[in-house]
């Protein structure tokens, strides 16, 4: 609600999921309509973020992980939004049976899986929690979405780590 926050930047909620989740949050507090107005949206977070770096815009909502990347953290402050104000966004990676580079694919999935991917990913704020008996219950969702055939998968979620060799 600040009057300095002339132009309030975040993805576009209606295709991009952290500007969903940052609708949520402005709804959360109570102050969605008092900001409408003054809203800007990027086409995704990255973009979202550009209108902050260029001034464009005063103030903005953007991922945790791209506020915390080194280009933006020389040239302002973030406040972390309280996870309980917008759903959790789940992250996830396949590799495809067609991967041009199979071999390489899994390296970095197992990089990313391994603990100096895992210490990287909270280092950037993601939220990795230990495997769990959910993680078939969520695998089994993903395929069932995806549609496909997959070779590998793993799925990052508010209660799950899951890695299909």
């Amino acid at each position: 609600r600040h009057p300095s926050a002339t132009r309030i930047s975040l993805a576009n909620p209606r295709h991009a999921p952290y500007g969903a989740a940052a609708e949520e949050a402005l709804k959360y507090f109570h102050i969605y309509e008092d900001v409408r107005g003054r809203l800007i949206y990027g086409d995704n977070v990255v973009q979202a973020a550009q209108f902050i770096e260029s001034g464009s815009a005063s103030v903005g909502i953007i991922a945790l992980a791209v506020a915390r990347a080194p280009v933006l953290m020389e040239k302002g402050t973030y406040w972390e939004i309280p996870q309980d104000s917008f759903p959790r966004l789940q992250q996830g990676g396949v590799i495809l049976p067609w991967a041009g580079n199979k071999e390489a694919a899994e390296a970095f999935r197992d990089f990313v899986l391994g603990e100096k991917g895992r210490a990287i990913l909270r280092r950037y704020g993601f939220h990795i929690p230990e495997r769990s008996s959910e993680s078939a219950e969520i695998l089994q969702l993903s395929m069932a979405i995806a549609g496909a055939r997959l070779s590998s998968m793993w799925v990052y979620g508010p209660s799950c780590v899951f890695q299909e060799a």
